[in-house]
């Protein structure tokens, strides 16, 4: 017994088996996150070397060159580019697609951690990242108020940053702008040289200083305490007391040599939100988070923060990436929609039978939410590239189910029984649809395994979608269709077809003459070719020839 036949025996339970795919592929979809583009991880890997007061010509002589030769002994490196700055050196690394970036990531700080003892010892330590698309802000935040702006930046850090970072989903809130707190320890230069001080003292004694030590541990006869020296400094009048050195057994201070001042860092840039003073905040979602959810989520908490901010202080977007996201999805599911609206009318157009035209609409959505339980398991995104692979199936969705519900037709009009005619019917044609679906996947199926490169995650997941909805719609015409045909499609014999003509509105009776003469027409067309077949061999060779 095959698919279709036990499909019919049992209505029932097929009828109860597609409402769980239905409420599967809802859940399914629920489950799908939603961005712009496929996640992308990019084969690149940045080393970058700061050194604060170094020239570019230093820099690339003391830091860029050995971390060149170091790192270009790494597997499976295709390029090493670099440029060195003042104060600064970045060292990036092109690998082959399809390396692995998390063992690329362990080889390389390996080679970096070999190379930090030939850097100069006031350059920092080097630093690994890689570009990540999906780290980028996908928020941008303004906040302002009737406060100095070195408040607002501290209210914005020690409040703002806080709240946002308890979303779900949010992995970071990165504050910008205003004035940062910092001490200044202002050197007078005369004085220094005077009691015979230099840079590099004033700087280890500081740094010295500024330390939490452990102190051991201190037994009594029932526990065993942690000791611990605190030594960092809480106050300016402690930084101004640091002890830089003795000379003739006698102290010499910072207070003797510089000018301890509560300032603000430079500022090199100046943030101005309609016409304020203000910061700016960044949010950076989780990776493998929802873009859209993560949004709507953040928005809320502004709402809330908002109403409880202090007096004259605003918290508002200033730009937010989701909605992008948003309008670009909505459209291509607007597409999708029409497209298969379009493709019932051309079918009610040509089938001139409601029930027919109800089973077709009820196999388009069915297929398409089935398409949504293989896209959660393949972990396939809802993005441009996937919506429109769907948007590019539906027409497809249709093409196996129009065949097996016009053949199921010809055999009801043939006066067959309703079950024998959709086993018959689907029977005749099961070998034919199955065929052409799999020619069809055979174009998007190499898809899968399409060389590495961006184009190629690209359409690998359009290839997904488009391989998954071709399936569902083969299972639904072989299952559901031949199902609902035998329980809502009522046809009248051919014999009887022209006396129920009598009874149609005009409209109708144009229409059916209308599509009767074209039939007519085609079938004439048809006759002739076939009389003519030279004549039609030649002009298509011709056709071919000039394209």
């Amino acid at each position: 017994m095959n698919l279709t036949d036990y499909s019919l025996k049992k209505p029932i339970a097929t009828f109860m088996a597609f409402i769980a795919i239905v409420i599967i592929g809802i859940f399914s979809l629920s489950k799908l996150s939603i961005d712009l583009l496929p996640d992308i991880e990019f084969p690149s890997l940045t080393v970058s070397t700061s050194y604060p007061g170094a020239s570019p010509k230093e820099v690339e002589t003391l830091i860029t060159e050995p971390v060149e030769r170091t790192v270009s002994t790494v597997q499976n490196v295709k390029e090493v580019r670099s440029s060195s700055n003042e104060g600064s050196s970045r060292v990036t690394l092109d690998f082959d697609w399809g390396t692995d970036m998390t063992e690329a990531v362990n080889d390389l700080r390996e080679r970096v951690d070999r190379v930090k003892r030939a850097l100069p010892e006031d350059a920092e330590d080097p630093t690994i990242w890689k570009f990540d698309p999906s780290a980028m802000p996908i928020m941008f935040l303004g906040l302002t108020g009737d406060m100095p702006l070195d408040k607002i930046r501290e209210y914005a850090d020690d409040q703002i940053s806080y709240k946002l970072e308890q979303v779900e989903g949010v992995a970071a809130v990165d504050v910008r702008g205003g004035f940062e707190r910092e001490i200044h320890v202002d050197v007078d230069r005369s004085r220094m040289e005077a009691l015979g001080i230099t840079f590099p003292q004033i700087a280890s004694a500081l740094r010295n200083e500024n330390l939490d030590m452990p102190g051991g541990y201190l037994e009594t006869q029932r526990r065993e305490l942690l000791l611990r020296t605190s030594g960092q400094y809480t106050s300016l009048s402690q930084i101004a007391n640091t002890v830089i050195e003795h000379k003739n057994e006698t102290p010499i201070y910072i207070n003797q040599v510089a000018d301890v001042v509560d300032s603000f860092r430079e500022s090199r840039s100046d943030t101005r939100l309609m016409g304020k003073a203000g910061v700016t905040i960044f949010i950076q979602k989780q990776p493998g988070k929802n873009t859209v959810s993560v949004a709507r989520k953040v928005v809320k908490r502004i709402k809330e923060m908002n109403e409880t901010l202090p007096t004259g202080m605003q918290l508002f977007i200033l730009r937010d990436t989701s909605e992008f996201i948003r309008n670009s999805v909505n459209q291509a599911q607007q597409a999708g929609l029409w497209g298969g609206i379009l493709a019932i009318f051309i079918l009610a157009v040509f089938l001139r039978n409601i029930r027919s035209i109800i089973i077709i609409g009820a196999a388009i959505p069915i297929a398409i939410v089935a398409t949504f339980i293989l896209m959660n398991l393949a972990g396939v995104t809802l993005n441009m590239m996937s919506m429109g692979g769907l948007a590019l199936g539906i027409g497809m969705l249709l093409d196996n189910s129009i065949v097996v519900l016009e053949n199921i037709f010809r055999h009801r009009e043939q006066g067959d029984s309703p079950v024998e005619a959709s086993s018959v019917g689907t029977r005749e044609v099961a070998s034919a649809i199955t065929a052409s679906t799999a020619t069809t996947l055979c174009v998007f199926i190499p898809l899968l395994f399409a060389a590495g490169g961006i184009q190629g995650i690209f359409f690998n997941q359009m290839a997904y979608t488009v391989s998954f909805s071709l399936l569902c719609s083969l299972f639904v015409a072989l299952t559901l269709v031949p199902v609902m045909s035998a329980k809502l499609l009522h046809v009248a014999p051919a014999s009887a077809l022209e006396e129920k003509r009598t009874g149609l509105t005009r409209v109708k009776k144009a229409f059916a003459r209308w599509f009767d003469a074209l039939s007519d027409k085609y079938r004439d067309g048809l006759s002739w070719a076939l009389d003519h077949r030279i004549f039609v061999v030649i002009g298509n060779s011709r056709t071919f020839d000039d394209r």
